[in-house]
């Protein structure tokens, strides 16, 4: 009887590296991914005589003998089928190999939870903003996101970040796949701000000082002036004589005479709140009663 030769056959990867990203192949268990760049290499192991051929064909197109690496160009799923001749016309059982070509990037977008807003590109936000990076992929998947702050040594994300240093800052982002397609470099350019508004309750009249008191007219009008270099004024509220809190609205002047008090705090746009600043004085609403005497000195 004649003894059938055996044939090992594989097919190998060829990748070459873009820029700083090393591309590679990567399996998930179940297939491999690949990017466009890979080479597929065909070889076959004949043990009693000389091999003369490789065929093969892709996506069940047009049967070719292998002359060079296969480069598969177009994203998706492909499938390679080929065999083996040798010299005498032993042809080895059909292969098949599968691969998903992957060339996409991730995307990617960052996200805040916790007091922050963007405006004119700028992110504003406090030292306890949690900062979320996320990214997707869906052919290889993720292989990992990475962060760097103010130029640092970019580092693997791992779950949320703070910036806990008031200022501004400079925030940057890449994602990479899990075939090594790097995604564009996002960056942000970002202001974090802890401190609260500085709030003054301020008289249009100087207020009198008698016997260690403050004395002002009905006439007098009390402004409040609220002031946030960084992320500006949100709401500024008001208490009168003591009572609840409420929006202030322009130029407070009272009529009543007595003793009287302006409470003031204000909020800037990322939720940080004032100190409570108060002033107190007394109104005089009694007008002077001149009078006149006439006297004769003697």
């Amino acid at each position: 009887m004649r003894k059938f030769l055996v044939f090992a056959l594989c097919a190998t990867v060829v990748v070459g590296a873009v820029g700083a990203q090393q591309l590679r192949i990567y399996n998930n268990g179940q297939v491999d991914f690949a990017p466009s760049a890979a080479r597929f290499v065909l070889t076959a192991d004949e043990l009693e005589s000389n091999l003369a051929e490789i065929e093969y064909s892709v996506d069940g197109g047009e049967t070719m003998v292998y002359d060079g690496p296969v480069q598969l160009t177009e994203e998706g799923r492909h499938v390679i089928t080929y065999r083996a001749t040798d010299v005498t016309g032993n042809v080895s059982a059909e292969e098949a190999y599968t691969v998903v070509i992957d060339d996409t990037a991730p995307g990617l977008s960052a996200t805040a939870k916790g007091h922050a807003f963007v405006e004119n590109g700028a992110a504003y936000l406090r030292g306890d903003t949690a900062i979320i990076v996320n990214a997707n992929d869906s052919a290889s998947g993720l292989q990992g996101i990475f962060v760097s702050l103010d130029n640092e040594n970019f580092i693997r994300f791992s779950d949320v970040a703070y910036v806990n240093e008031e200022g501004e800052h400079r925030g940057y982002a890449y994602a990479v796949d899990n075939v090594g397609n790097r995604s564009q470099t996002f960056s942000m350019r970002a202001f974090v701000d802890d401190t609260a508004p500085d709030v003054r309750v301020v008289p249009r009249r100087r207020l009198t000082t008698v016997q260690g008191d403050r004395y002002t007219s009905s006439g007098n009008q009390f402004v409040v002036r609220a002031t946030d270099e960084v992320a500006g004024i949100d709401t500024v509220e008001v208490s009168i004589d003591r009572q609840e809190f409420i929006t202030y609205s322009g130029p407070i002047s009272f009529t009543e005479s007595g003793f009287h008090s302006i409470r003031a705090r204000a909020t800037d746009r990322l939720g940080n709140v004032s100190s409570i600043v108060e002033l107190s004085f007394n109104v005089d609403v009694d007008v002077p009663q001149p009078r006149l005497e006439a006297i004769i000195e003697q």
